[in-house]
């Protein structure tokens, strides 16, 4: 019965909060001459807008029962969401800005111009009073000033309503704390028939509520009080008062089942529901308070001694604030004797501000509140501020309060101590602002995923690889973005169900980029886990590990050539002068040419020298791959060697080859080594040659600037190298040419060259859409 009698005084104050709504919008418009006044209400949460009161609407009947609600679909309503002055909107469904249909509801009251004012609650927006006029009008600042003034009052009757819209939704709570309550909560009729009889009163009394339930309260007290109590009851039905507060019915004595009478405490409200008067009573048990009253009365001088060597401040005060008495720990606080105090009023002792606070606790208590706990600042006799920490109540005699008392302890300490926590928070804050600039300053891009695989955490980088900001990537999946970065298909091989939460693997994208993604999770202690994700683009690493590979195989061939050379050149030697030689001898008479012609011996003895000057052109190669030539650096004209170059190369090569040259003329003075630039060139143009055979193809020769680097190409419109080769292709004897057209050293003598003039060269080849070979020197001035 208490919880309904509740809800039905939230529902009155609701209809009370609506009716002041009402009566303001009634205001607005009779004096601002609107065609039409309401009240709204903004959920930014939900977002959406509800009218809450209206005047002068013809196309809606809105009231605080049926009101009317809508989504927040443009940015015009979100504007007024915000607002944080009078908005004004003119030219509804005229200007292009403002068109009809985002303004349904006051276009269908066909309404042109607007002015919304915001209600305000402290720094939340909880709606707006709106003025509405359907023809052209002009707000003058009067009339923005009395909405400003107007939209105060609005919001705090709106605020009140949203408030109590909260007390209907507590009625399941309240029948809770009913059945869970310490003290018995017993409710009564007119005739004073139990109504109500929660678990503690079943415990109290000893007696089940369904055997109290229907039966006069007479049962539970004692004979001798029945006349008494029940004028008691009746009187405070016919009075003013709602409620009485615990004690406030004297000295009262329960009857429980077995004949036990006990010592209670009550306090009293009455409410009437459906013209019925109802009585609830919370009665609570203090046999055990009036035992410990009468030791304590007993025990007074025990009492005083802890009065006196309390830790904390204990004092008293009469009405008008001066002391009356005070323990030991007050002295030592305060640094006053006793006697001092006793002449101090607590305005001599407290700072204006907790001064006033006081008086403000002072009133609460004398209203009613029987304790106030709160802060006050002291100054001690040595000038130091106190922050003392109070909990006082009202000394009451003979029904009437006669002054305060209370205890004051001093936090001063954890005041400090509550500053420090707080300047570390912001020292953590500051941490926390210098994390995220360092997390978006990583070179590296970095992506964090929840277990929902959707991305909570996004640095700078990683954005920039996806082409979109860091806020855009936020809420993705990890599939899509991974996707965004690689392509689908890397999506679908790399992201397989079966892929373990930390991996490590390196992604290649078509135009041959290669990144390398580290993926490992990170558990909290709450049980959340997030995986974090770096993405590390290592196309030149890579590109420089498989240079490095090369030059240590390189070196090991060198070393195998080093010695083989030598070895081999001495008997090559040998049987080439044997040989020619030989064929000498036989050509001394015409008897032993004749011979050698009929068998042939001229044919084989050629062969073998030709075979031995091959071999001597090998070792030849291998010493030049191997000998680590040092570079001379003197001016070079890099155009020129250019313009060489590809003139010897197009004598060599066939009709049906074009050469393209393609050369920059802002390269400027560059200094390195002649003979090895021929060299290169040289060697690739004779492959490039070589690779369109008799076809029809064009050979393109060009150079440019790039940084501090000059680069020298050479492309063709080959056949191409196929994906497989390409890892190999400047290694020693690899070639992809037909037998006895080459040993395999060309492009690996190349690559050594270019590492003697500290460069690299570098491929891009498809099979069948030929290849572009790229010689990259730095650009340096000539020596001194």
């Amino acid at each position: 019965m208490a919880v309904s009698t509740e809800v039905n005084d939230a529902q009155t104050s609701q209809s009370e909060s609506a009716t002041t709504l009402g009566t303001i919008v009634e205001l607005v418009r009779r004096i601002t001459h609107a065609d039409v006044a309401s009240v709204v209400s903004f959920s930014l949460a939900d977002k959406t807008i509800t009218w809450r009161a209206v005047s002068g609407f013809r196309a809606h009947a809105i009231d605080d029962t049926h009101p009317l609600v809508h989504p927040i679909t443009n940015e015009l309503a979100r504007r007024a969401a915000n607002a944080d002055s009078v908005l004004i909107l003119e030219g509804i469904g005229v200007r292009d800005e403002l068109p009809a249909d985002e303004f349904p509801v006051h276009t269908a009251e066909g309404i042109r111009d607007l002015a919304v004012a915001p209600l305000k609650a402290g720094d939340q927006t909880l709606g707006g009073l709106v003025a509405g006029y359907r023809a052209p009008h002009y707000f003058t600042v009067a009339e923005k000033k009395l909405l400003q003034d107007l939209a105060e009052l609005a919001a705090l009757a709106l605020d009140n309503a949203r408030l109590l819209e909260t007390t209907t939704k507590s009625q399941a709570r309240m029948t809770g704390l009913i059945n869970s309550a310490l003290d018995a909560v017993i409710s009564v009729d007119a005739e004073q028939r139990v109504m109500l009889f929660n678990p503690a009163a079943e415990r109290m009394f000893g007696c089940a509520a369904m055997e109290a339930l229907g039966s006069s309260l007479d049962r539970f007290i004692p004979m001798r009080f029945w006349d008494q109590r029940r004028d008691h009851i009746e009187n405070f039905g016919q009075m003013g008062v709602t409620a009485r507060r615990m004690g406030a019915m004297g000295a009262l004595s329960g009857v429980r089942a077995n004949g036990e009478e006990f010592p209670i405490e009550a306090s009293i409200s009455h409410s009437e529901v459906d013209g019925q008067k109802l009585f609830t009573v919370i009665l609570r048990d203090i046999t055990e308070r009036r035992r410990a009253e009468d030791a304590l009365l007993e025990s007074e001088e025990r009492y005083r001694e802890l009065f006196e060597n309390a830790n904390d401040t204990a004092y008293t005060l009469d009405l008008d604030g001066n002391l009356t008495s005070i323990n030991k720990a007050g002295e030592t606080l305060s640094g006053y004797s006793r006697e001092e105090l006793m002449k101090l009023n607590m305005r001599e002792l407290l700072l204006p501000a907790s001064m006033q606070s006081a008086r403000e606790m002072l009133e609460r208590k004398l209203s009613g509140q029987g304790r106030t706990n709160y802060e006050v600042q002291l100054k001690s006799k040595d000038a130091r501020v106190l922050t003392l920490e109070i909990s006082s109540h009202l000394i009451v005699k003979n029904g009437q309060p006669v002054g305060i008392q209370g205890i004051a302890r001093d936090i001063t300490e954890r005041k400090r101590t509550e500053d420090a926590l707080r300047a570390s928070e912001e020292r953590a804050w500051r941490g926390q602002k210098i994390w995220e600039e360092t997390f978006d300053a990583i070179g590296e891009g970095i992506l964090v995923y929840d277990r929902r695989m959707r991305i909570v955490r996004c640095n700078v980088r990683a954005a920039e690889m996806m082409e979109v900001e860091p806020a855009g990537v936020i809420g993705l999946s990890f599939t899509d973005a991974f996707a965004r970065l690689f392509g689908e298909q890397a999506s679908r091989y790399y992201l397989t169900k079966d892929r373990e939460s930390s991996s490590v693997f390196e992604v290649r994208t078509e135009s041959g980029q290669r990144n390398l993604v580290s993926i490992f999770s990170v558990e909290h202690p709450a049980g959340d886990s997030v995986s974090v994700v770096t993405l590390n683009d290592v196309t030149r690493m890579s590109e420089m590990q498989e240079q490095l590979g090369r030059s240590r195989r390189l070196a090991s061939v060198g070393q195998l050539a080093a010695g083989v050379a030598h070895e081999i050149n001495n008997p090559l030697a040998a049987i080439t002068t044997c040989a020619e030689a030989t064929m000498r001898d036989l050509r001394q008479n015409s008897e032993t040419q004749a011979l050698a012609e009929s068998h042939q011996w001229n044919y084989y003895l050629e062969e073998i020298v030709r075979q031995s000057l091959r071999c001597k052109e090998i070792t030849r190669g291998l010493l030049d791959l191997t000998r680590q030539r040092q570079a001379q650096r003197v001016h070079c004209d890099i155009n020129s060697i250019a313009k060489q170059c590809a003139k010897v190369a197009l004598q060599r090569a066939g009709p049906a080859i074009e050469f393209e040259i393609d050369l920059d003329q802002n390269i400027g003075e560059v200094a390195s080594d002649t003979a090895m630039l021929r060299q290169i060139l040289d060697n690739l143009l004779s492959n490039a040659i070589d690779a369109l055979g008799e076809n029809e193809g064009k050979i393109h020769v060009s150079t440019r600037r790039d940084g501090d680097r000059l680069v020298l190409e050479v492309a063709d419109t080959g056949c191409g190298i196929p994906a497989d080769s390409l890892a190999r292709i400047f290694d020693p004897f690899f070639s992809l040419k037909d037998p006895g057209k080459g040993y395999g050293l060309g492009l690996a003598i190349c690559s050594t060259l270019a590492e003697s003039l500290r460069g690299a060269i570098t491929v891009e080849s498809k099979e069948g859409e030929g290849s572009r070979f790229r010689l990259w020197i730095p650009r340096r001035a000539p020596e001194e």
